[in-house]
C-alpha cells in the first residue's frame, strides 16, 4: 500500500508561509521611515496601498523599488522568493518610495513620447498597462491627449489592448477599465455609451 499523503498538512504549511507576516521598512526620499506589516505573498499593489496609507500619498503618485529594483508589475510579489531569515531580519525588507506620476514613470520606462505612442512590439502605454493596472488605465484613458484610434490599436501580433488583456487571462481588468471609460468625460450616445467607445465593443464582449 502506497504511504498516505497528508495534503492537508502540506496546504496547512502553505497557508502558513502565505500568512507569514513581513515586517518592512518603507523608505522616503528624505529618508523618513515608517514601518508597514504585510504577508510573504503580498502583491505589489498592496504594498503600495499600504505603503501610501502610512506616508499619505495617493497610490497613482507613488514609486516603489526593492534592491534597486523598480517594481513595475502590480500583481509581482516581491518576497515570495524571500528567505525566512531575510524577511526576519535584521534590518529586514526595505521598500523605497517617491513621488512621482505612475503614468509619466510607464511612458518613460517604455520610451513612449505619450500615451497614443507606439513602442516595441507595436504597443501604447494601453497594452502594457492593461495586464492587471486598473489604475495606469485609468489614468491612461482620462489623459486629455489620449486617441480614440488608440483603444482599438494592433499590436504586430494582431491583438488590442483589450483582446491582450484577455488573452494574459486579466478580464477583471478588462471590465474595470471598460467601466470606467464608459463613463469617461466625453459624453454618452443614445446608448448611454460614450461616443468615443462604441466601436471598440467589436474587439471584445466588455
Amino acid at each position: 500500500m502506497p504511504p498516505r499523503l497528508h495534503t492537508s498538512r502540506a496546504r496547512t504549511k502553505e497557508k502558513e508561509a502565505e500568512n507569514t507576516v513581513v515586517h518592512l521598512t518603507a523608505l522616503g526620499p528624505e529618508g523618513q521611515q515608517v514601518r508597514v506589516d504585510t504577508t510573504r505573498f503580498a502583491e505589489t499593489r498592496v504594498i503600495r496601498n499600504q505603503i501610501a496609507v502610512q506616508v499619505q500619498v495617493p497610490p497613482d503618485e507613488m514609486q516603489l523599488q526593492v534592491d534597486g529594483e523598480v517594481l513595475w508589475e502590480v500583481h509581482g510579489r516581491p518576497f515570495e522568493g524571500w528567505d525566512a531569515d531575510e524577511l526576519a531580519g535584521p534590518p529586514g525588507p526595505v521598500v523605497q518610495w517617491w513621488r512621482c506620476s505612475r503614468l509619466r514613470a510607464l511612458l518613460e520606462h517604455r520610451g513612449l513620447s505619450g500615451v497614443n505612442a507606439v513602442g516595441r512590439f507595436g504597443r501604447s502605454a494601453l497594452h502594457f498597462a492593461i495586464a492587471g493596472d486598473c489604475s495606469l488605465c485609468r489614468l491612461i484613458v482620462e489623459d486629455e491627449t489620449f486617441e480614440e484610434a488608440t483603444v482599438d490599436l494592433q499590436d504586430q501580433f494582431g491583438d488590442t489592448p483589450l483582446m491582450l488583456a484577455a488573452i494574459l487571462g486579466f478580464d477583471t481588468s478588462c471590465r474595470c477599465w471598460w467601466a470606467r471609460a464608459r463613463t469617461s468625460r466625453h459624453g454618452a450616445g443614445p446608448d448611454g455609451r460614450p461616443w468615443r467607445w462604441r466601436r471598440s465593443t467589436a474587439t471584445g464582449p466588455w
